[in-house]
């Protein structure tokens, strides 16, 4: 069987955390599917503890024993293989991950390999296992009128003052009139999103918004006043049209943002220990109370219950994981986990016991919870008992 001449330098790279390209994901993606075999030596290549034991003696007298061990290993199972150029990048895109999930294997940094419990052999093949949740968002217009978005059809779906409110396909158009004077504002509109349903707003200024699973979004017609004003609960992504005579404020329950134009995230659920604002682009302003700081690109703005600001380096492409419907971990407690896996499933969660151990790791958002689960207790030393809509959590 030939592979492809790039697999060693695939796996290579990989284990030295370099990013690759699309082409190299796809071909390692190929490459896994070819036969449990391969499966295995990911798995190994992924166990840091055991890669680390074995390698540390070899090193000593070659110094480029990882790119040597791992051609010997393809050697083994696939004809040999050319040594082919690398470029010295940090980290997989999200992009590219996904195709990876979508295959069935994940880019996993902390794996332990450890016995599979009852999750997949239980309900992986039953067909009433839980799915990812993907309720209608709902649009309640200032005079309480409700729309449903997934029902409602493509087109226009209300109009207010000198605006056209249009349904897309997974998004909602603010559409200002060509007139040039604007009608006074009506009152604020609200879309909520369910359990697992993630959807986009474009607003009236040329502004976008992508809204995370059970949060809401209150915005208006037109934006009629000196300033630009939406209020959020839960978690979204805003790339901010840039307006110098209009900064654009995003209100939380415990803090605001003020910007001209820039991207970044904000998380504000109200079960999370801090509100995070993440910054991509340009520049914001966070306050909180009589406390403020300016976030460069790059940061995190965290502000606490008690409305302490601290800053910090971020993780942009972990932050903003969830518009690609990706699970990205990090160092996360299975408080932090089993949080965000029921937003997006239909799930309760029980804690037998104390959980000590925390994961880093990327999981797809798009698969049935066994399965999902069952990576996890692959992925550390936990269990998972599913009884129909009730998850409970032990630690092994």
């Amino acid at each position: 069987m030939q592979i492809a001449p790039s697999i060693v330098s695939v796996l290579w790279r990989y284990k030295q955390n370099e990013e690759l390209s699309q082409p190299e994901l796809e071909e390692l993606a190929l490459w896994l599917k070819k036969s449990p075999k391969n499966q295995e030596l990911f798995d190994d290549l992924s166990n840091e503890a055991k890669w680390d034991r074995e390698i540390a003696a070899l090193q000593v007298k070659d110094g480029n024993a990882t790119w040597n061990k791992i051609s010997r290993w393809i050697a083994e199972t696939e004809k040999p293989v050319r040594k082919t150029g690398v470029s010295w990048l940090r980290y997989a895109a999200a992009s590219v991950i996904i195709l990876v999930a979508s295959a069935g294997y994940l880019l996993l940094h902390d794996r332990k390999p450890i016995n599979q419990g009852s999750v997949t052999s239980q309900y992986q093949r039953n067909k009433d296992d839980i799915q990812p949740v993907t309720n209608t968002p709902v649009l309640t217009l200032a005079d309480g009128t409700v729309i449903s978005l997934d029902s409602s059809r493509k087109g226009i779906i209300a109009k207010q003052a000198s605006t056209t409110l249009i349904k897309d396909s997974g998004q909602l158009i603010l559409k200002l009139s060509r007139r040039k004077e604007l009608s006074a504002a009506t009152g604020y509109n609200t879309l909520t999103t369910p359990k697992g349903g993630l959807y986009q707003v474009a607003l009236p200024d040329g502004s976008r918004v992508w809204l995370n699973a059970v949060s809401t979004l209150k915005f208006p017609a037109a934006f009629t006043d000196s300033i630009r004003t939406v209020e959020i609960n839960g978690e979204g992504y805003f790339e901010i049209a840039k307006n110098n005579e209009k900064p654009f404020i995003v209100k939380t329950a415990q803090a605001s943002i003020r910007v001209l134009g820039t991207r970044f995230d904000v998380n504000a659920y109200a079960n999370e220990a801090s509100i995070n604002t993440t910054l991509m682009e340009g520049s914001v302003a966070l306050h909180a109370g009589s406390k403020h700081t300016v976030l460069k690109p790059g940061e995190v703005g965290s502000v606490s219950k008690d409305g302490a600001i601290s800053v910090g380096r971020a993780d942009l492409q972990q932050a903003v994981a969830w518009k690609d419907r990706l699970l990205w971990f990090q160092d996360a407690t299975y408080e932090q986990i089993m949080r965000q896996l029921s937003r997006w499933y239909n799930i309760e969660v029980d804690f037998k016991g104390p959980v000590r151990e925390k994961y880093s790791g990327v999981l797809p958002g798009n698969i049935p919870i066994s399965n999902l689960l069952s990576i996890l207790e692959k992925g550390g030393h936990v269990n998972f008992i599913i009884e129909g809509k009730r998850v409970t959590l032990s630690e092994n």
